[in-house]
């Protein structure tokens, strides 16, 4: 592969797709062989299952960074509203819910709702703040 490639990496179950993220995120080390990969910071991995934390709208998609961070850093909620419409151009959530909304998150997103959250961490690397 490229270094500007992208790697989707898919099999049955139990054929080792866990254990070779545990090995090319450093969890497990490599017995034998080699494994040419970018550096840890340069990659990033997508639990199955979101997180999402306890607080607000705007905390999830601050996560893992804090208020006072993104107050710091100068980010508005009308660039968090930029963000999130990158991965959802309905604004279906920020119609539903204010920012300062605080609910069971996991509860009160539907499966596409989680996904698309993730996918604003995938899109910038890091969050808004």
């Amino acid at each position: 592969m490229l270094t500007w490639m992208r790697c989707w990496l898919a099999a049955l179950v139990s054929q080792g797709k866990s254990s070779l993220f545990r090995i090319i995120g450093e969890l497990w080390p490599l017995h034998s062989g080699v494994l040419r990969k970018p550096a840890k910071e340069e990659i990033m991995f997508i639990p199955q299952k979101p997180y999402l934390v306890l607080g607000t709208l705007r905390d999830q998609i601050i996560y893992p960074h804090e208020r006072a961070d993104m107050q710091r850093l100068g980010v508005t909620d009308d660039d968090l509203a930029a963000l999130l419409a990158i991965v959802d151009p309905a604004r279906n959530i920020t119609t539903e819910w204010q920012w300062d909304t605080v609910k069971d998150w996991f509860h009160a997103f539907s499966g596409g709702q989680k996904q698309r959250g993730q996918g604003r961490h995938k899109r910038g690397r890091e969050p808004a703040c």
